[in-house]
């Protein structure tokens, strides 16, 4: 759990990073599929955590009298899965969240700059969306 909370900080410290691939063409999208890679990753473990904690659940319910500590164990799993779970959700959206920032960081809509001369002196334009 400590090497992904490690990947996941080391993910997000290099999605937040300003890379420029080149200035006309605006950011660079690699950290957007680098944070949509971790949001993915992040959906994928809160799907397997549940069905985990479900098969836990169902092991957990068909323990009776004598494997007491058999239950014990599939009461633990349960648990395990269940914090697993519930960190991989919220992960999820956090990670949606600033996925979400990044994929529009990188859609930079287009400007133009004009500059005309005439014999009394020149005038300059700047238009686009900002």
């Amino acid at each position: 759990m400590r090497n992904l909370a490690v990947a996941v900080g080391c993910c997000v410290l290099l999605s937040s990073v300003p890379a420029r691939a080149d200035e006309a063409k605006g950011e660079s999208k690699v950290p957007a599929y680098i944070g949509t890679g971790v949001t993915a990753a992040f959906l994928l473990t809160s799907v397997v955590s549940y069905f985990e904690y479900q098969s836990a659940l169902k092991e957990r319910r068909d323990k009776v009298g004598a494997q007491r500590e058999d239950w014990y164990a599939a009461a633990d799993s349960a648990e395990r899965w269940r914090t697993i779970g519930i960190f991989s959700v919220g992960a999820t959206i956090i990670a949606g969240g600033i996925t979400g920032y990044l994929w529009t960081r990188t859609e930079k809509a287009p400007q133009h700059f004009h500059v005309t001369a005439d014999p009394d002196g020149a005038s300059a334009w700047l238009s686009g969306s900002f």
